[in-house]
């Protein structure tokens, strides 16, 4: 499927009028040779010419063939309409036997059996009986005529027109293999959202204030923990078409920025649905707010979406970037791990050191988990949570009295993780799209200076 893929790309970029190709099938199952087979016979339909050497092929894409050269020990022994090979063989007395398919029948035919010299001697003199009686039925070729007009210059695709054509690629050509591959990763995210919410089911339920740790660990596990099955995903998808992809740069047939900008614009309806897929149903197991704070669902959902295709982008830059899965795997953990630790949860934001302080202005992690603590406890100064089980403390005058609650209303839950700071509205969308930015710009970087045209040599994992 990849190697047909490969030729329609070159085809698109280079628009050729002649195509010569070496056992383009070869290493390939069934109904992918079908696929290009068929694929290069509407191409060549357009007036255009394909000449490949193939294997003894299936009936079938015998059928597809408009002309047919068979040879042996590099001389001719047929050349002529597809269509016209079984009448000229029973012509001169070799008849193909029904049920047989012409291809291999023929093939045999022409072979040379060099078993023992008995066979040897009667295929050699078989295969020189044949190609005698097709030179004296060949017509001879005509003079040739008067010199024709030059071929057109091929001009190679503009940068929109590389966009285009990576679009019909992605959309089109690999139909109905993207539906699957995006049905497979959303029910994977559906999965993992379904098994989220239930260990955090009707969490929002429970007002005494040991639920408030609760609440908050449920989106920091959203962030930071769960979504490793995706971002995996989204390196392999990225190290599967590397190889060709390199290769396609390497020939110039589009360049990197090209094939990076479309592959992440073609790729955002379908990635904004699997983050959703991922999002929702967690969300919704959660318990749903029980006051009018339910219109805050929308802006929930925009600032989780909105991180979470910031960490897709770093996976596909990690998968770029580097010449392995593994590695990718392991750059993009230390950057989550990174982004985790200064995120307010695990570690408070007052207990990071003067040199790590630093990286909670840079944590996507930490404003996403800062605006869904405000979205989350959003009922300000109103009494909400009891502590049931909270000590009974002795006074100095003998009475027994039961302690103080430390968190009584949502100002105190952001408080507690010191994520009650009032910022512009806009703050925190720009820092999380300047993340974004930074490590698609590091990708194209990494992509123009790594893949420039013939002689570059890019890394590409050979593993399996």
């Amino acid at each position: 499927m990849f190697q047909a893929i490969h030729y329609n790309r070159n085809f698109s970029f280079l628009n050729p009028d002649v195509v010569l190709l070496d056992q383009p099938i070869s290493g390939m199952d069934i109904l992918d040779s079908f696929f290009l087979i068929d694929y290069l016979r509407q191409w060549a339909a357009r007036g255009r010419i394909v000449v490949m050497t193939i294997h003894p092929p299936t009936y079938e894409i015998f059928t597809m063939m408009t002309r047919v050269a068979i040879i042996s020990t590099g001389r001719m022994v047929y050349h002529g309409k597809r269509r016209d090979l079984l009448p000229y063989f029973s012509y001169i007395d070799f008849p193909c036997p029904a049920f047989k398919n012409p291809s291999d029948y023929y093939l045999d035919l022409v072979t040379l059996d060099n078993l023992s010299p008995e066979a040897m001697l009667e295929s050699s003199q078989r295969v020189e009986n044949l190609v005698e009686v097709f030179r004296r039925r060949q017509v001879a070729l005509s003079d040739p005529g008067p010199p024709g007009n030059a071929p057109m210059d091929v001009y190679r695709a503009g940068f929109f027109g590389q966009m285009l054509a990576l679009w019909i690629r992605a959309l089109i050509y690999t139909f109905p293999y993207n539906v699957v591959y995006f049905f497979r990763r959303l029910f994977l995210a559906a999965f993992i959202s379904v098994l989220l919410g239930a260990i955090f089911w009707n969490v929002r339920a429970g007002l005494d204030q040991e639920h408030v740790l609760d609440r908050l660990g449920f989106h920091y596990t959203l962030l930071g923990l769960c979504l490793w099955p995706l971002l995996l995903g989204d390196i392999t998808d990225v190290w599967r078409e590397k190889t060709y992809v390199s290769r396609d740069i390497n020939e110039r047939l589009y360049n990197g920025i090209a094939y990076i900008i479309s592959k992440l614009t073609y790729s955002l309806p379908t990635a904004t649905a699997i983050a959703a897929a991922y999002v929702f149903p967690a969300y919704s197991m959660t318990g749903l707010p029980q006051r009018e704070e339910t219109r805050n669902f929308g802006p929930y959902m925009g600032y989780t979406l909105l991180y979470l295709l910031t960490v897709r982008a770093i996976a596909m830059t990690s998968a770029w970037t580097f010449p392995t899965r593994q590695r990718a795997a392991a750059f993009l953990g230390l950057v989550v791990l990174v982004f985790c630790l200064s995120g307010g949860y695990a570690v408070h934001l007052m207990d990071l050191s003067l040199v790590t302080s630093w990286l909670q202005w840079v944590s996507p992690l930490r404003w996403t988990l800062e605006q869904l603590a405000m979205v989350e406890f959003a009922g300000g100064t109103t009494p909400m949570y009891d502590c049931p089980r909270g000590p009974v403390v002795l006074q100095e005058n003998g009475i027994q009295v039961k302690a103080i609650c430390g968190i009584v209303t949502d100002n105190h839950a952001l408080a507690l993780f010191g994520l009650h700071r009032e910022w512009p509205t806009a703050q925190p969308i720009l820092i999380v799209l300047a993340v974004h930015a930074v490590f698609i710009i590091a990708s194209i970087i990494y992509i123009a200076l790594k893949m420039r045209g013939p002689g570059a040599t890019p890394d590409v994992d050979k593993s399996r």
